[in-house]
Order: C-alpha cells, then structure tokens, then sequence
C-alpha cells in the first residue's frame, strides 16, 4: 500500500537534478519534451512531496558546486571537501573506523575513480546517470559495512581497537578455529589488558615492556583458556596487531 502511494525516492530526484544541470530549463518548460521536466513529471505523478523534491535539489546542487570547485582547486583532502559541502554524515564514506578493511578500500577506491576520472563539466547525462546508480550501490555498500562493524563494536563494549584486531585475524586465516573461539579469546583479552593499563597507566609509556605484558596474556586467553593452538609466529603476529592499537590509542590521547 505504502509503495502505491509513495513509490519513487530521492534517487529519482538525484536523476532529476542531473536532468537539469544537463538540459535547457527555458527550452523544456516551451517544448515540455526535455529529459528534466519528464522526470519532474514522473516524480509528482508518483506522489513524490514536492516540498522534498525541491530540498533534494537543493541541496545536491550545493554539493555539486563546492565539490566543482575543490576540484578546480586540486583540493584532495577528503574532511575538507565533505565539510565544505556539508555533507551531513561523512563518516559512513571517509571517516569509517577500519580504514584497512579490504572491502572499505575497495569501496573507496571506486568513488574516487568515479569522481577523479574526469571534470564534472565533461560527463555526458549518460555517464552521470550510470555514476549515480554506481553511488547509490557504493553508498548501500558502506552503509551495509558500517552496520556490520557497529554491531561487532558493540559486542566489545564500543572498543573499536578490538573490532580492527578481530577482523585482521579472520581476515589472516591463521587460527584454524570459528570467529566465535576468536571473539572469546579477544574478549578475555581485552578484560586482562584493560585491567593491566588501570593499574598503570604509564605501562604504555614503555612499548618493549608493555609488549611483554601483552604476550603473556595472550597466550594464556588464546592457549589455556579457550584451547587454541597458536605457536611462537601466530602469538607473535596477534601480538603485534594489539600493541599496535593500544600505543596508536594511547598517541592519540596524548597528543
């Protein structure tokens, strides 16, 4: 029923924008045959609110432009355009928390191939409608990715650090166990270790030491506690990915 009454959505009117930023207003509104007054037909025929149509285009117009000109500018830094061209959340594209995530780099890569190809004064309405349904499926994609990581966040009390860890070792494919026996290990882990750090907060000033520390915990969550086999190489290589986060952590609270 819902979908009868309101069956289109801002992505339609994205089409619409591009439609007009392409075609001759003055001409189509005489003519009544150019691609954007079709698509604005469509919409309201479609029951799409014109108030919202009129704040999509508003809005990607606005974008559209100061994206235009960090480009003309060679701006290349990512935080810079997205708070120039008031994106409103520019963490679900440039500020996501696993940056090393091969599917997050891939994702990435595909947008800025997609923006960095050629000026947007160059693309064809054809390319552009192609680039806007690459970018939805991008958008969907990071969203989904996004969704995924919070709720790995949430099962290690919003720790972020441990969230990158799990996913590096499944990733690795050198503990031949389920994610679940990874999770139990990082998690009896994560207690031990934040225990250590409150008892003294200055261990991390010590990178060799806490590092020992570190290696001894391990083993004892990953080996006698949940019954890993893990030998010097693999204890080694989950050791470095846990010290890594911490001191990377503690530098950034420090600075």
């Amino acid at each position: 029923m819902v979908k009868k009454l309101v069956s289109e959505s801002a992505a339609n009117s994205l089409q619409l924008a591009n439609a007009i930023r392409l075609g001759n207003i003055a001409q189509a509104l005489e003519l009544g045959d150019s691609e954007a007054l079709l698509q604005a037909v469509r919409l309201i025929n479609c029951n799409e609110p014109a108030l919202k149509i009129t704040a999509t285009l508003t809005t990607t117009f606005r974008t559209w432009l100061t994206v235009k000109q960090m480009i003309i500018t060679e701006c290349q830094d990512d935080n810079t355009i997205t708070q120039l061209a008031d994106v409103k959340n520019p963490k679900r594209l440039v500020n996501n928390f696993d940056q090393a995530d091969p599917q997050f780099i891939s994702l990435k890569e595909e947008l800025e191939r997609l923006f960095k190809q050629k000026k947007l004064s160059e693309v064809k309405q054809e390319e552009m409608n192609q680039n806007i349904s690459s970018l939805n499926k991008i958008h969907e994609e990071i969203k989904e990715l996004n969704r995924q990581n919070n709720l790995l966040r949430a099962k290690y009390d919003q720790d972020v650090k441990y969230v990158r860890i799990h996913k590096r070792l499944l990733e690795s494919e050198k503990l031949a166990v389920t994610e679940r026996k990874i999770y139990e290990a990082l998690r009896g882990l994560k207690t031990k270790a934040d225990d250590l750090i409150l008892q003294n907060t200055k261990i991390l000033n010590n990178e060799s030491y806490f590092s020992q520390k570190m290696i001894g915990l391990l083993i004892d969550q990953f080996k006698n506690q949940q019954k890993i086999d893990i030998n010097a190489e693999i204890s080694k290589y989950i050791n470095s990915l846990i010290v890594k986060e911490y001191i990377n952590e503690y530098n950034r609270i420090s600075a």
